[in-house]
């Protein structure tokens, strides 16, 4: 046949952008009129495993991500608060103050990844700042610096949760987004049990500052495993890690998928689809629903010092704090593949939340510290499931 001829305003020209008229080898993809739906689902198939191979990384992120926003609460057992002369509230306002600057941070941060559309360097380029802060925290000296640094770390953080979900909502269908959001939550719950078992480790050979320390070049030396790894979006410059045929299959699947409005909204640029969001009262539903479910779930914040009433030894405490995570992961990635499978997303959704209520009933109502145990046991098993559908 020799070569097919394919014009289509989804095309790349030679500076790595979309251009209208491109050529290709038919061994990168045979003619439209020929191509038969079983060489698509083949094509298809791998573009998804190579992209998968690229995303899987973001769960090692993640796990980083966590572990360094949560060492403080393990720092608490090896002197924290006496070493920095924290008194009353104040470490308590440590722990929140991180939330300012993430909250309020994500959609701008979003909205600038959007502009730019290269979260390969923004997400690493954010990883390099957090690890940083963390390395700082360890410097701090007082309640003021402690202060600081915990609010620049979560305004460093911001981006990545929803950067993450932001890239893969870019190569993923809705059918095939809530297994691998799962995959990525995954991260989060195995971020909990490794901080922890890290934390027992180090704080048995050395001071609390040197987890900061330690944790703090992980996520450095992540962050230039990430530039490498990290794909940006389908419809950048087409990455050498995919043939032509599967960028613009990568590109064509997504935009099939999208509803109407959507494709509408970014059609007008960010402001649009930000007017577009805003204006759905959808998305007021699941900002209301997530805000109740990340407040239920902030109590695993002092899951160390719940448990360090128990009277165990230091590292027998962390060790308690990281077992309920195994089974959450598992949990969470068992209902999302249910729930993608079966169509289903009310009742997927629903049940782990109603567990989760249940949990937060036995804190409220026992002052049993073995009974709270069994309860943020019962939190953190519930809540992480209802969020990936």
């Amino acid at each position: 046949m020799g070569r097919a001829s394919w014009s289509n305003e989804e095309d790349f020209d030679g500076d790595g952008k979309l251009d209208s008229d491109i050529e290709l080898d038919d061994k990168d993809e045979p003619e439209s009129e020929t191509y038969d739906t079983l060489a698509q689902q083949e094509l298809e198939r791998k573009l998804l495993w190579k992209v998968d191979k690229r995303m899987s990384i973001l769960v090692l992120l993640y796990i980083l991500n966590i572990v360094d926003r949560n060492n403080v609460a393990a720092a608490r057992l090896r002197g924290f608060e006496e070493d920095l002369g924290l008194k009353g509230q104040q470490f308590a306002t440590v722990l929140s103050v991180l939330y300012v600057g993430y909250i309020t941070m994500q959609i701008p941060s979003n909205l600038f990844l959007n502009h730019i559309g290269r979260p390969s360097m923004y997400l690493s380029i954010s990883m390099v700042t957090w690890g940083v802060l963390s390395i700082m925290t360890g410097l701090a000296r007082n309640f003021n610096d402690v202060l600081l640094t915990r609010l620049l770390f979560g305004t460093a953080e911001a981006s990545f949760f929803p950067g993450a979900l932001f890239l893969l909502s870019r190569w993923y269908t809705p059918v095939e987004l809530g297994a691998r959001t799962a995959l990525l939550l995954c991260g989060s719950i195995a971020g909990n049990a490794v901080g922890a078992l890290a934390a027992s480790a180090l704080l048995e050979l050395a001071p609390w500052r040197w987890l900061f320390y330690t944790e703090g070049a992980a996520t450095l030396a992540a962050a230039l495993l990430a530039a490498r790894v990290l794909p940006d979006f389908p419809e950048s410059a087409p990455a050498r890690w995919l043939t032509s045929a599967e960028a613009r299959l990568a590109v064509r699947r997504m935009r099939a998928s999208a509803a109407p409005a959507t494709l509408d909204a970014h059609a007008g640029g960010a402001a649009a689809a930000l007017r577009h969001a805003v204006a759905d009262a959808n998305v007021w539903l699941f900002l209301a629903a997530l805000a109740a479910q990340m407040l239920a779930g902030s109590g695993t914040d002092w899951y160390p010092t719940v448990v360090a009433t128990l009277g165990y030894s230091r590292r027998t405490t962390l060790l308690l704090c990281a077992a309920p995570y195994p089974a959450t992961g598992a949990l969470t990635y068992w209902v999302a593949r249910h729930s993608d499978r079966t169509r289903e997303r009310f009742w997927h959704t629903t049940i782990p939340v109603l567990v989760a209520a249940a949990g937060m009933l036995l804190a409220l109502t026992s002052q049993d510290v073995r009974v709270r145990y069994v309860s943020l046991y019962a939190l953190s098993l519930s809540l992480l499931p209802a969020r990936p559908h």
